[in-house]
């Protein structure tokens, strides 16, 4: 893909941080293990735009808090001459390459792209340099449930009204599982649900999705289209 002018922002910890900041699993080792997994899944998926990216761990972050570090994530890629920025995690399994490259189409043509989480965040956040302020972007409702309806807000500031993806599921800890599961290869999914079930003690729900025993998505959660 052509683009040279949009990089992708990967804002993650590391597999070690992540297994201390997060349960995935009934062990911290398993936590790391699954971590580690995401992280590798997330670089590949990035790899697959053909868009250059820049991976950004604990180890580069800076800043006093997640809203400064996320700030100055954007700003340092703003700084290599890049116009267009396109942040994304390692817990939205089910994000795709098409995802990040329609985003960094919409990008093209307007200012402001977000992916919304069912809980209440975001899995991608896009936006041009024309729409990044640094104090407003650090002091939004950052790791909240309030974090897309702020993001929302935010491109108000710039009388923008920022294109809205299909809304995923993230995980945060081991009960997130289940609905994220549902929407990624059978070989990512294997993989993952190996490690779960080597963990000391897994819900029997865990057993379903690995006999391939598939989950209908509460419709209370299903995700409305793509609209602008």
């Amino acid at each position: 893909m052509e683009n040279r002018q949009t990089a992708i922002l990967v804002f993650s910890r590391s597999a070690i941080a992540e297994s201390k900041h997060k349960r995935l699993a009934h062990t911290q080792s398993q936590t790391q293990e699954l971590a580690a997994q995401m992280i590798k899944h997330t670089k590949s998926t990035v790899s697959a735009t053909d868009l250059p990216f820049f991976i950004i761990s604990e180890e580069q972050q800076r800043g006093q808090n997640f809203g400064e570090k996320m700030a100055n994530a954007f700003q340092d890629v703003f700084a290599r001459g890049f116009n267009n920025v396109i942040a994304v995690g390692n817990d939205c399994i089910s994000l795709s390459a098409l995802d990040i490259i329609y985003a960094a189409d919409v990008l093209q043509k307007s200012e402001a792209v977000i992916g919304p989480t069912l809980d209440g965040g975001a899995y991608l956040i896009g936006l041009t340099q024309n729409s990044f302020d640094f104090e407003a972007f650090k002091n939004l409702a950052w790791q909240s449930s309030a974090t897309f309806e702020h993001l929302f807000e935010y491109f108000n500031l710039f009388l923008t009204i920022p294109t809205v993806l299909a809304y995923k599921a993230d995980v945060d800890c081991i009960s997130d599982w289940n609905l994220a599961l549902q929407s990624v290869s059978l070989q990512f999914k294997t993989r993952i649900l190996t490690i779960l079930k080597n963990a000391e003690s897994v819900p029997s729900k865990f057993d379903l999705i690995y006999n391939n025993s598939y989950f209908e998505l509460p419709s209370s959660l299903r995700a409305p289209p793509v609209f602008q």
